[in-house]
C-alpha cells in the first residue's frame, strides 16, 4: 500500500492508517467537527501538503494540511512550536500533532500545533 501511494499518490487496496496501531488519545479527522473549540486534541495521518504564506508581521506560519483515511485536518504551526519541532517540517510525510481545535466559522476549523511528533508507522498485532 505504501508503494501505491508512493508510485501512484492514491491509495487503492486500503489506507496505511487502518493498519497502524493508534494512541487511543487520537482523533480521527471525520471525528473534528465534534470537538469543543479549544479542545485539546492529538491527530495522526499523512502530510499532503504545506504552505508557508508571507505575513504582515513578517512572523513565519506553516499551515499543514493533513489526512488519516477519514477526513483532511489544516494544522497551524506558529514559531514556538517551529523552534521546538522544526526539524519535523517538511522532512516528515507522516506526522503525530497536539494542539487544540481553533474555529474560524462554523465549519472551518484547524488545529493549533503544540507539539509534532514523526508517526512510526508501525502495524497491529494480530
Amino acid at each position: 500500500m505504501l508503494a501505491e501511494r508512493e508510485l501512484l499518490s492514491l491509495d487503492l487496496s486500503a489506507h496505511p492508517m487502518d493498519f497502524l496501531s493508534l494512541d487511543d488519545d487520537i482523533t480521527r479527522m471525520a471525528e473534528l467537527t465534534l470537538a469543543k473549540t479549544s479542545k485539546a486534541v492529538s491527530i495522526a495521518g499523512s502530510v499532503i501538503r504545506y504552505q508557508t504564506p508571507p505575513t504582515r508581521n513578517g512572523n513565519r506560519v506553516v499551515y499543514v494540511i493533513m489526512e488519516d483515511g477519514t477526513g483532511v485536518a489544516d494544522v497551524t504551526v506558529f514559531g514556538n512550536v517551529q523552534e521546538k519541532c522544526g526539524h519535523l517540517l517538511f522532512r516528515e510525510g507522516w506526522l503525530k500533532v497536539r494542539g487544540k481545535v481553533q474555529r474560524r466559522e462554523a465549519k472551518a476549523l484547524s488545529i493549533i500545533a503544540d507539539e509534532l511528533y514523526p508517526l512510526i508507522l508501525s502495524t497491529r498485532s494480530a
